[in-house]
């Protein structure tokens, strides 16, 4: 099992977590960074704190900057002021949020009753001045200061999105959620821009989010003109935060520790929350080794061994979650998961997002979806939840912390965890995957009018596989898509299912029949079932001689529409192929001969017949090849002017799209799953059954909508 802490000191170093305002003796290296921002806060009575992922924005705000104004920083040491602070993230409710770290500070030690809450609530949500009139209105005394405090500010952007990802059902529109986004910045601005000497308010935002503050009237502005950009810590202060703390409690750490930590940090990302995360994993480990020592207490020193055994600074994290993963199995068979770790996985992926800009970011949700989309009771979600947070890990936040119900809000602590930790990297690319074939089959159930439009063949296959690999719920395809039921019943109601179905219901009725005509003579039996094998026969007869009248006559139009546009009558030609097309009761061939009319017009000499619907084809620059793919996942390379059979570059690859070099020798093309590819489209044929070779092959972390 993780070890878990012991008594004795309490340990110096937060793991993952931000330091909280208690934890100030212990936040160390940012001295003339916190005399900065309280005099940007003391200016403006706001401050946008920004800073890059793991750069330590929350941390110096929480246990640097308001421990240093709680001590008279801001007003020059008044000793009588009175220091309130509201810290809150906008989470799945701002308004909600804020009220209810705000009701405690307004009437600290007061049990309040429901109407005065709900008239907080309203007056809040009552326009721009709303947080300046909830203040004003509980008479605070004269001595009282006000912080809000909105870290994760980031947040806020999710109300913006299509679908809002991980916000909360509560019956409200994607306008209504987007215009309370709206109205709650436009609060805190206007609370700021008063510059009430009773409020001041303060943000933390990721710095790649400083575009979308432009969606919100006056925030940019707001933030040029009194941010503090949190810089990268130099050599010097990591060393500060690597030994100062442990000092503080009269421990020890090895110089050479210290300096393998240091070297290791380079450029990597997250490095403030995986030095913590590591320290704090080797403290865990020391403590133990010392607990089991004979004789006296002895400070603690953390050596190499213990860097070596928490997996150094590269695999730590990694290592870490792996080795609670594995304390939820095994699973009833060497190669599954057991229940809690399937859950586990689920949990995950459902704390994951992807922003606009293409990076994971942490996605808030609750102990009751993540056992809905788990299938599992709410109690098993609780202790993986706990698992996960246990002392001496803190992977995950719960807020509420305690106890955990179905409306817990779940969090991940840092977003270290996603890019650190193997095994949650594929879960959220496999997790990436099933939400694009559920995005495409719900697209297609959209579509759906009749039996025509039904999945068949690859698709078909592709979509039961779907199905049975990920099985899907409603509970989680609720967070892509709100037609989660028609979707399901589209993959079900297939050609291949209705088929069955009606075989299995004329057996049926077939031995009922049987049993209530057991009396009857083997010689009427006999007669009855001629009579239906002659009438069989002849519908069967009747219907292929039709079929192969009409495949005739639709060969004919064919074959005749080639000579036409042979003769160079592209108009007749084109005429005569769609009135091929509409002979045919082939779906495929109804999609080709439509091509083939269009290749007519554009004066092309020579037709391509494919197997299965082309979804688009493209020539090089001087005419001479073209190139198609189609839906049956057959990328081909043909010689415009002969006649011989194409190149099969590749089969079963569905492409997004293709270009020709400007010079037409080589060709590019893209895939759903962010693979580019370089072809050379002037090899020379491909022996039988065999598909081409790639030039080079690129590949992106996520689906490649185009390229130049």
């Amino acid at each position: 099992m993780t070890v878990r802490p012991e008594s004795g000191p309490a340990a110096p170093y937060v793991g993952l977590r931000p330091f909280e305002f208690h934890q100030a003796a212990l936040f160390y290296g940012r001295g003339e960074h916190i005399a900065e921002m309280v005099r940007t806060l003391r200016k403006w009575h706001f401050l946008a704190v920004v800073g890059s992922s793991g750069s330590g924005k929350s941390s110096l705000v929480r246990a640097g900057m308001l421990p240093a104004i709680a001590a008279g920083f801001m007003d020059g040491g008044e000793a009588d002021l009175d220091w309130r602070f509201v810290i809150m993230r906008p989470g799945r409710d701002p308004y909600e949020n804020l009220l209810s770290e705000l009701l405690p500070k307004l009437a600290p030690g007061q049990s309040l009753d429901p109407e005065l809450i709900e008239f907080r609530r309203q007056t809040l949500r009552g326009g721009p001045r709303g947080l300046l009139e909830a203040v004003a209105d509980s008479l605070l005394p004269e001595p009282t200061r006000l912080v809000v405090l909105v870290d994760q500010f980031e947040e806020i952007f999710r109300f913006l999105e299509r679908g809002g990802p991980g916000l909360s059902d509560d019956g409200s529109s994607l306008a209504d959620r987007r215009n309370a986004a709206l109205a709650f910045v436009d609060m805190l601005l206007a609370t700021a821009a008063e510059r009430d000497p009773q409020i001041y308010v303060v943000l933390t935002m990721r710095s790649e989010y400083l575009g979308e503050c432009e969606a919100f009237l006056g925030l940019s502005a707001a933030i040029a003109r009194s941010q503090f950009l949190t810089p990268r810590m130099t050599r010097e202060q990591i060393q500060d935060i690597i030994e100062r703390p442990i000092e503080a409690v009269d421990g020890r750490i090895e110089p050479q520790v210290v300096t393998d930590l240091l070297n290791s940090l380079g450029t990597a990302q997250d490095q403030l929350p995986r030095v913590e995360h590591i320290l704090l994993r080797m403290w865990d480990q020391a403590r133990k080794a010392r607990k089991n020592q004979p004789g006296p207490d002895q400070p603690i020193s953390l050596t190499s061994d213990d860097h070596r055994a928490a997996g150094g600074f590269e695999s730590a994290l990694d290592q870490h979650a792996e080795q609670l993963y594995h304390e939820l199995g095994p699973g009833a068979k060497e190669d599954q998961p057991s229940k809690k770790q399937r859950v586990a996985g689920h949990l995950f992926r459902s704390l994951a997002d992807r922003s606009s800009q293409g990076a994971l970011v942490r996605r808030l949700s609750s102990v009751g979806e993540v056992a809905s989309i788990a299938g599992a009771p709410e109690q098993i979600v609780a202790e993986v939840v706990e698992h996960f947070r246990q002392p001496g890990c803190n992977f995950l936040v719960a807020t509420p912390s305690a106890p955990l119900t179905g409306e817990t809000t779940l969090d991940i602590s840092h977003e270290a965890l996603l890019r650190q930790w193997d095994r949650l990297r594929d879960w959220l690319e496999a997790e990436e995957k099933s939400a694009e074939e559920y995005r495409r089959l719900a697209h297609r159930a959209r579509l759906w009018t009749s039996n025509d439009d039904l999945l068949r063949g690859r698709e078909l296959e592709r979509a039961q596989e779907w199905r049975q690999s990920h099985n899907p719920t409603a509970a989680w395809a609720k967070r892509y898509h709100t037609e989660f039921a028609k979707t399901i019943e589209h993959v079900e109601n297939t050609e291949f299912a209705k088929t069955i179905e009606y075989v299995e219901n004329s057996r049926k009725a077939e031995e009922q029949k049987a049993r209530r005509a057991q009396n009857w003579g083997s010689l009427i039996i006999g007669v009855v079932l001629l009579v239906i094998t002659i009438l069989i026969g002849a519908t069967t007869w009747a219907l292929k001689k039709t079929d192969e009248a009409n495949k005739a006559k639709v060969d004919a139009l064919w074959q005749a529409s080639i000579a036409i546009r042979a003769e160079g009558e592209s108009l007749t030609a084109a005429h005569s192929f769609l009135l091929a097309a509409q002979t045919s009761s082939d779906k495929t061939q109804q999609h080709n001969f439509e091509l083939a009319a269009q290749f007519a017009m554009a004066g092309l000499i020579r037709s391509f017949p494919q197997r299965d619907i082309v979804l688009d084809a493209i020539l090089n620059p001087d005419g001479s090849r073209l190139f198609t793919w189609s839906d049956d996942g057959m990328l081909k390379l043909w010689d415009v002017k002969g006649d011989g059979p194409p190149k099969v570059l590749e089969k079963d690859t569905l492409i997004r799209g293709a270009i020709f070099t400007p010079d037409g020798s080589r060709i590019l093309t893209w895939d759903e799953n962010g693979t580019l590819k370089l072809w050379d489209a002037n090899e020379g044929d491909t022996p039988d059954g065999k598909t081409a070779e790639p030039l080079r092959v690129w590949k992106h972390d996520v689906p490649v909508r185009d390229a130049i």
